[in-house]
C-alpha cells in the first residue's frame, strides 16, 4: 500500500557518530555467524502496529523504538500495543518534545536515544548494550535479525521514495526527502535470479519492503539492540553468538 507523502512525518535527525560504539560484526565474523532461514518475518501476527503521531509529529525515532517492543512481544507471546498517547510521551522523554510547542518538534538521534535507553528502561523493558551493523553486509544483517529480533534503523530517504510501493529505486540522492527511522522486522532471499533480496520493515503503521541494494544505499544507520525481553531472563546468548565478550567490552567503555 502506497503512502500519501504529504500525510507523512520524518523526524530523525543526522547520525552522530560514537566511536564508543560496538561493531556487531567484529564478534560475529563469516565462521561464526549463525545458520539462518532463507526467509523470516518476525511481525507477521502484528496485525495492527500504529502511527504512533509519525502522521503529525516527526517522532519516528519513538515510534521505532515501541515498534520494536511490539516485536518482542509478540516473538514472547507476550502482544503488547501501543496508543498515541505513549508515543507523544516516549518522544517528550526521549526528545524533548512538549505538547502544544510546535517548536519543540525537533525528531531525534538515534544513537542518543539508545544511550538514555541502556540507562533507563523504556516501558520497563531494559536494554543491556547494542552494536552497529554494516548494512552493506546481508548475511550479517540476517543474522542480526534471526539474534536480535529486529533492528533499529536510520535512512537517508531520497524523494524517489515517496511513491514507491516497494522502496527499490536507487536514483535518488541519499536525504533529498530527509532522515527517518525505522524497526527492521524480516528479510526474505530473493527465489529467482529475476527477484532480489528484500528486508522487511515498520513504518508509519505498516510492513514496507526495500531491496537489498537499497537497503545497501541509503541505510547509513543500523543497530541490533540486545534486550532480557528477547534474550530471556538468563540473558543466554542464542546460537553461539558472544554476549559474554560483548558485555566485557560494554564495561570498558
Amino acid at each position: 500500500m502506497l503512502h500519501d507523502p504529504t500525510q507523512l512525518r520524518l523526524g530523525r535527525r543526522a547520525p552522530r557518530v560514537d566511536s564508543r560504539t560496538l561493531r556487531l560484526g567484529a564478534y560475529l565474523t563469516p565462521g561464526q555467524l549463525p545458520e539462518v532461514p532463507s526467509k523470516l518475518d518476525n511481525g507477521a501476527g502484528i496485525k495492527d502496529w500504529g502511527l504512533l503521531k509519525n502522521d503529525v509529529l516527526g517522532d519516528c525515532t519513538a515510534a521505532g523504538i515501541l515498534h520494536l517492543l511490539m516485536l518482542w512481544g509478540q516473538a514472547d507471546g507476550l502482544y503488547k500495543s501501543f496508543t498515541d498517547a505513549d508515543a507523544i510521551s516516549l518522544y517528550s522523554q526521549l526528545c524533548g518534545y512538549v505538547p502544544g510547542k510546535p517548536e519543540t518538534d525537533q525528531g531525534g538521534v538515534e544513537i542518543d536515544i539508545l544511550n538514555t535507553w541502556r540507562k533507563t528502561p523504556i516501558m520497563g523493558c531494559e536494554l543491556t548494550l547494542y552494536a552497529s551493523v554494516n548494512p552493506k553486509n546481508w548475511a550479517l544483517v540476517k543474522a542480526a535479525i534471526l539474534l536480535c529480533g529486529g533492528l533499529y534503523m536510520g535512512l537517508a530517504l531520497p524523494t524517489s521514495a515517496q511513491n514507491e510501493e516497494v522502496w527499490k529505486d536507487t536514483s535518488g540522492t541519499p536525504g533529498s526527502w530527509g532522515g527517518h527511522c525505522v524497526t527492521a522486522s524480516g528479510y526474505a532471499d530473493r527465489v529467482t535470479c529475476l527477484d532480489d533480496d528484500t528486508l522487511t520493515c515498520i513504518t508509519w503503521g505498516q510492513p514496507k519492503k526495500m531491496t537489498r541494494k537499497w537497503l545497501a544505499t541509503y541505510c547509513d544507520e543500523l543497530y541490533a539492540p540486545l534486550s532480557p525481553t528477547w534474550l530471556g531472563p538468563d540473558n543466554k546468548a542464542p546460537n553461539g553468538f558472544n554476549m559474554a565478550q560483548l558485555q566485557a567490552d560494554l564495561r570498558l567503555i
